[in-house]
């Protein structure tokens, strides 16, 4: 038995004598995301690719020639599958659902493991055991003297406090928006001095985005950078070279990253976002469309965390999404809905801030 780790940290499971107890921890555990690959002999040639249940960047997987490739990037993957034919179930629901997080791929025998996920190749060839379904927190009560907005700092600060401090250059981005507002508020409370960036709207939204920004810059003391978000206009992605090789795009790529290189941001070793904050609200963000794979989080955030993730990594910028934290996620749903209701706990955590 050969084995390879990569992750955010250390393998928490090194000292596990079993391998088989190794995958399976491997597979359950949510703390940071990491993969582990096993190769064994065995029984024959067998290669399991195992992700954590913490994760948010993508992991293709495909196979050709008896070679196993996982990569995160879409082409790399593409490239192994053979001569690329298009799987049509695939392209049919990505026509009529736009991006849905399936196994299957719009390019024949190209996959997505996705998190908690496990991938076994050998003779028989390719085969995938999904995420159990996960135990859901419900909705409860508070307990006398409470104050949900201290918790929610400091839940979103421990999702992202081990890239925070170890990083050499963070970056974080800032739309102005509520989400992206209290990542800052947790971000500032770990570490001082933080570069920021964002890209604008035009008009009315514009105006709001600069003005809630500026009172951010102003508080935390950020030293900060801002673009516009029409620059180009998303109409016109497809003359950018990066834009047609992943079917899993984000509609700012190209501003987002024009606006990091004008301002030499893209020596930044992490970007810290706010993706995934719109759903800690919501209800029932547990369902699956049938055609989708079991997951923790709402299907919406990992995908938008997904279509984002390689815009950065092909820069060699980590993604960081501290709203998409287990614990952040837990917290939030078992929070009373009267708190949920209206954006309550952003607004407050963002009042109580100043």
């Amino acid at each position: 038995m050969r084995e390879v780790w990569v992750g955010e940290d250390e393998d928490p499971f090194a000292d596990v004598i079993s391998a088989e107890s190794r995958a399976s921890l491997t597979r359950s555990f949510d703390a940071f995301e990491g993969m582990r690959v096993q190769m064994s002999k065995d029984r024959g040639p067998q290669v399991d690719v195992l992700r954590t249940m913490a994760g948010t960047c993508p992991l293709y997987i495909s196979h050709g020639h008896g070679t196993l490739v996982a990569s995160w990037k879409f082409e790399v993957a593409a490239r192994a599958a053979g001569p690329a034919k298009p799987n049509i179930e695939a392209c049919r629901i990505y026509l009529d659902h736009g991006k849905s997080q399936t196994r299957e791929q719009i390019l024949q025998n190209v996959y997505m493991l996705w998190p908690g996920e496990q991938a076994t190749f050998d003779e028989h060839g390719l085969r995938f055991s999904a995420m159990p379904d996960p135990d859901i927190v419900l909705s409860s009560a508070f307990t006398d003297g409470a104050r949900a907005t201290d918790e929610f700092v400091r839940l979103i600060g421990a999702a992202m406090s081990r890239n925070l401090s170890r990083s050499l250059s963070p970056l974080l981005e800032i739309s102005g928006g509520m989400d992206s507002s209290c990542v800052a508020i947790a971000a500032a409370e770990i570490r001082g001095s933080l570069t920021s960036y964002g890209v604008i709207q035009p008009g009315a939204i514009g105006v709001q985005q600069r003005q809630r920004r500026r009172e951010l810059v102003d508080l935390f003391g950020l030293n900060d950078h801002d673009g516009i978000s029409w620059d180009p206009l998303p109409t016109l992605s497809l003359d950018f070279a990066e834009c047609r090789v992943t079917p899993y795009d984000d509609l700012y790529r190209m501003p987002c990253i024009n606006t990091i290189e004008r301002h030499g941001l893209q020596n930044s070793d992490i970007v810290i976002t706010g993706i995934g904050g719109d759903e800690l609200t919501k209800e029932h963000t547990f369902h699956r469309e049938e055609w989708e794979v079991s997951g923790f989080s709402s299907s919406s955030s990992i995908l938008a965390a997904v279509s984002r993730a390689d815009m950065f990594m092909r820069r060699g910028i980590w993604p960081v999404n501290p709203l998409l934290d287990i614990s952040v996620i837990n917290f939030c749903r078992a929070l009373p809905k009267q708190m949920r209701e209206g954006r309550l706990l952003n607004i407050l955590t963002m009042a109580r801030a100043g």
